[in-house]
């Protein structure tokens, strides 16, 4: 089999996978997928490599094929705060950052080795545009970022520490063990130092 037709069935295992977490949401029509399975390429990423830096104006639309993103804020002084995670089957794309092309303030990097299918995000807007279907994709991608976006926020203001921690083990038990102590604690919030603590009162 030639290069081209094994990065051929690379990719279609891919698009594959993508057309399943779609459908999840809503089966996709072959009219609407057509158009829109053509617009993405494959991107590796090496484990710690910046996918989208700080201070830049993305124009992507993300799927994680395989491996683990982390978006991250850094303050003046260089504290790291993790924001989300992305892995396997999620959707990535920064909205206000293309929708208001204001510079995005956060950085996305691999932890993992990882494999994105990629694809410009105003083409993509551009079949929201013209196809019922992809409103109807596109409206309830960003009502789930929403919905996360607030859990998180009513998280942080009304729940301790450790039930912050408890939540994360109880929602994500898959990723518990592929993030270090680090991260979990920057995702929570909360000092290394604390974050031990809370283990050690968990057990």
């Amino acid at each position: 089999m030639s290069y081209l037709s094994l990065r051929q069935t690379r990719l279609g295992l891919m698009l594959d996978s993508l057309r399943r977490a779609l459908s999840e949401m809503s089966p996709v029509p072959d009219s609407d997928w057509h158009r829109f399975e053509c617009l993405f390429r494959e991107v590796r990423l090496q484990r710690h490599e910046v996918f989208i830096s700080e201070g830049s104006i993305p124009d992507t639309f993300v799927f994680v094929y395989s491996g683990l993103l982390r978006l991250f804020y850094t303050t003046e002084r260089g504290r790291e705060y993790n924001k989300e995670f992305r892995w396997e089957n999620e959707f990535l794309a920064s909205y206000s950052a293309f929708n208001f092309r204001r510079p995005t303030r956060f950085t996305v990097q691999a932890l993992e080795d990882t494999v994105l299918l990629v694809a410009p995000y105003h083409e993509v807007e551009q079949l929201y545009e013209h196809s019922t279907y992809w409103q109807g994709i596109g409206r309830r991608l960003a009502e789930r970022m929403v919905a996360d976006k607030e859990e998180k926020e009513a998280q942080l203001l009304m729940d301790s520490p450790r039930l912050r921690y408890e939540q994360l083990q109880k929602k994500f038990p898959e990723l518990m063990s592929r993030l270090s102590d680090y991260h979990i604690a920057s995702y929570l919030g909360i000092t290394p130092i604390g974050f031990g603590r809370i283990k050690q009162q968990i057990g």
